[in-house]
């Protein structure tokens, strides 16, 4: 299991009481949320509602202290825009399937049935299981035949 840090630097004001924090953030990422989670609060002092629950990846946002004793604590630096960020991104991805709301889950679930009802229930076999291939990817699970 492995913690990843990002080389994002994205420069955002993040309000903070009442003050603003001004700071270039990257993003903390693990193989597992439990492993994430650990991480970030035993090791980096953060506060678990800190994470960012996100369907475009589970992880926390950490400026460049932070990043700094990550990579000390034996978090691994990764470029982004390379195969093995686009696989930690793809793997914090599924991961918000995990964390998120059951309702959530059900609700998009059916909405993206809907869309797909078609190609789910195409007489082409190839079409059929591309959908189904699609939705375990997105979902993490077989397809339900429940809605």
């Amino acid at each position: 299991m492995t913690v990843y840090v990002d080389d994002a630097r994205i420069h955002a004001k993040v309000p903070n009481g009442r003050r603003v924090h001004t700071s270039d953030w990257c993003h903390m990422m693990a193989d597992s949320v439990p492993e994430l989670d650990a991480f970030a609060t035993n090791v980096l002092g953060l506060r678990r509602e800190w994470r960012q629950n996100k369907r475009s990846g589970v992880h926390y946002d950490l400026t460049a202290p932070k990043v700094r004793l990550a990579l000390r604590s034996g978090a691994r630096l990764i470029e982004t825009n390379t195969p093995e960020w686009t696989h930690v991104v793809d793997a914090a991805k599924l991961q918000y399937w995990a964390v998120c709301p059951m309702e959530e889950y059900r609700k998009v679930r059916s909405d993206w049935r809907s869309v797909n009802y078609a190609r789910l229930f195409s007489s082409d076999e190839l079409t059929a299981r591309t959908a189904e291939a699609e939705f375990l990817a997105i979902f993490g699970r077989r397809l339900p035949l429940d809605n």
